[in-house]
């Protein structure tokens, strides 16, 4: 039986990083697979973005300008009424596919006729990362297998925050049938009505679908350069630059019931209260605001929300205010108390040491996107043939083994002293 060819459609936003950009659409256009067209969407970039674009004569490629300024989610959207393929990806300027991931990808998705697939993300920092421990490092996961997962299920995780928003069919550096996405686009007009878009896709597809597949081998990454919009927001001590355009941009209102703010938990549950106001099928599940409070609490111990626990506990306090918590914050946050070993997330870090390996890109002399996707296939195909990298491993991964044995003595500490009592 012939193989059917499915048309993939990669769509890339963008402004103004043109020196980025480069790489992204460099693993796009080396993928060896006709039936694919690549759309890039220039958010009115005053550099050398069209430049670059046409420098591939690549006919596959599709390139559109805004001619004007729009906000990320107005961009996306802007971009989305331009596809035409049997599954859509957004890819980030910055982010990448894996060599070949086109071809294996047609395989999984021919013969299953799956709704969406997403898979183990990979990780990859730029060399311009603000993240200095972690500048020119790439993370693979070493899984191996295909499951089919519930929607529901993984919804649930996501909506009571025990798992990331990354885990469910997101549009962002995953794949997604067409005609789903446009299925929800007919109920509103719009796809995307949050201004986080790949949070709002995931959450909104999910309640689209029963079903997705889960790829343990990845097929893209994820890359974080000194232009990323969300490393910005999210740590302290980085260029504020990309969170400040991203703030002064005509955005999608955040919803009523809650206060924007660099909270994961927030983020979650705003565009959740987003899908509810256009999905009929997203109304069934309730909305616990003291879920959400003392979650988001508990987070501000993370090392993630070091240097930002006052904006959140302050957009906590306004929520709570908005949502008729008669609480004051300092009670909640006794309540609440964050706690490093809720915090570390114990199964997370073994996860990243025992399923990962972390590789430092210079020692192979990569120091872009194109180049780490190309590690990051050879690691993984190292791997198919049998290689474990269980030393390799431990070495890369020594922050985090530190970390677990820091949990493990707290959590033995931490008992021994509750026993005493």
């Amino acid at each position: 039986m012939q193989e059917e060819s499915i048309h993939f459609s990669i769509v890339i936003p963008t402004r103004e990083r043109c020196d980025t950009l480069k790489s992204t659409l460099k693993t796009c256009v080396q993928q060896n697979y006709e039936k694919l067209e690549i759309i890039v969407s220039d958010n009115c970039s005053q550099d050398q973005t069209y430049d670059v674009v046409k420098s591939f004569g690549d006919a596959r490629i599709r390139y559109f300008n805004t001619e004007k300024r729009m906000s990320m989610s107005h961009n996306w959207e802007f971009a989305l009424r331009y596809v035409t393929g049997d599954y859509v990806m957004f890819l980030g300027d910055d982010d990448a596919l894996l060599p070949d991931a086109l071809e294996k990808l047609n395989t999984i998705l021919s013969q299953t006729k799956a709704k969406a697939i997403n898979w183990a993300p990979v990780f990859y920092d730029w060399p311009s990362s603000p993240i200095l421990q972690r500048k020119n490092k790439l993370r693979v996961p070493l899984g191996r297998g295909l499951t089919t997962r519930s929607s529901k299920e993984y919804l649930d995780r996501v909506l009571s925050y025990q798992t990331s928003y990354i885990e469910l069919p997101i549009l962002y550096g995953f794949f997604v049938r067409t005609d789903i996405v446009n299925e929800i686009k007919s109920r509103a007009g719009v796809f995307f009505r949050s201004r986080i878009p790949d949070v709002y896709s995931g959450i909104a597809i999910a309640f689209s679908i029963d079903t997705y597949l889960h790829s343990s081998r990845p097929y893209a990454l994820y890359g974080t350069s000194g232009h990323s919009t969300g490393s910005s927001y999210f740590n302290s001590g980085v260029d504020k630059k990309p969170s400040e355009l991203f703030d002064q941009e005509e955005n999608i209102p955040f919803h009523p019931q809650l206060e924007f703010c660099p909270s994961f938990p927030v983020i979650v549950a705003e565009s959740f209260l987003q899908v509810q106001e256009v999905l009929p099928q997203a109304k069934e599940r309730n909305f616990e605001i003291m879920e959400l409070i003392e979650r988001a609490i508990r987070k501000t111990a993370t090392p993630q929300s070091k240097g930002q626990e006052g904006k959140v506990l302050e957009a906590i306090e306004k929520i709570a205010q908005k949502n008729n918590v008669n609480v004051p914050l300092d009670v909640l946050v006794q309540r609440f108390k964050p706690s490093l070993l809720d915090a570390t997330e114990p199964r997370m870090l073994f996860q990243k040491v025992f399923h990962s390996l972390t590789v430092n890109c210079a020692e192979r002399g990569a120091y872009d996107v194109y180049e780490a996707a190309s590690s990051c296939e050879e690691i993984l195909e190292q791997h198919e043939r049998g290689r474990w990298f269980l030393k390799e491993r431990f070495q890369s991964n020594k922050a985090l083994t530190k970390k677990i044995i820091s949990y493990l003595y707290k959590k033995i500490t931490h008992s021994g002293t509750e026993n005493g009592r």
